[in-house]
């Protein structure tokens, strides 16, 4: 599930024709979320696990075919401004978004132009936006995980743990790095153990959906839950209901 897909695996996994517009990508993957979000599903049950399955695949797809699509095509998707971007705090295993359901940063050439030196001096938040640019293929720039995974690794060197989640998504996937789900794991660990609280959140999800160990799941759940994570106590709030009805 979590090898890297091919340009038509990630159509296919949008129901869509190869070479469909970045508007009819967006809408599919809206819809198919929707259709396979894990709350719709008792918790322990085969189909509450096919549907957090369902939803890693959907986001992977997304998440490669934002690098696939041409960037003449990706200034659709680039309006929203760098300071409105968000982790999302929904049962997507590493998903991001906004208000809106998306996120991306976007800065004008100038601007980028001092973020970018801001990183060369060593600033692990421009180090780690960055990065964000660069692997999202935003601010005039080419999508790029291997630079992307580069800045997020200096950014990381300074304790940056918003650097350190999106690398440990860059090695789930196998994107601009060896996939690797043990340095995966190891730095959503890390930047849990910090006090992250989406690391937390993400951190639990790995461990209820690649290792199917629910026990720390909901510990990990439990920890993100009290530091305000929305998706965390949505997720505590449905295994104690689905509990409930043994």
């Amino acid at each position: 599930m979590t090898q890297n897909l091919s340009r038509r695996e990630c159509f296919e996994a949008l129901e869509l024709k190869e070479g469909a517009s970045l508007a009819q990508v967006k809408t599919s993957w809206r819809r198919l979320c929707k259709i396979w979000h894990p709350d719709q599903f008792q918790s322990d049950s085969a189909e509450h696990k096919r549907a957090l399955e369902m939803q890693i695949l959907l986001n992977q797809a997304y998440e490669q075919l934002l690098s696939f699509i041409s960037v003449s095509d990706k200034g659709e998707r680039v309006q929203t401004s760098a300071n409105k971007t968000e982790r999302t705090q929904t049962n997507g295993l590493f998903a991001y978004k906004d208000g809106d359901g998306e996120a991306y940063t976007n800065f004008s050439k100038a601007e980028f132009s001092k973020l970018l030196e801001k990183a060369k001096n060593g600033d692990p938040d421009a180090q780690y936006l960055v990065g964000l640019s660069i692997e999202l293929g935003c601010s005039g720039q080419k999508s790029d995980p291997s630079s992307a995974a580069w800045w997020y690794a200096r950014a990381i060197l300074k304790n940056n743990y918003d650097a350190m989640l999106r690398l440990a998504i860059l090695h789930l996937y196998g994107r601009g790095v060896q996939q690797d789900r043990r340095r995966c794991s190891s730095l959503l660990s890390t930047g849990a153990l910090n006090g992250h609280a989406e690391c937390m959140y993400q951190f639990g999800l790995f461990q209820s959906v690649i290792l199917n160990n629910e026990e720390t799941a909901r510990d990990w759940y439990e920890r993100a839950a009290a530091l305000g994570h929305k998706g965390a106590k949505k997720n505590l709030n449905l295994a104690d209901a689905n509990s409930n009805l043994r």
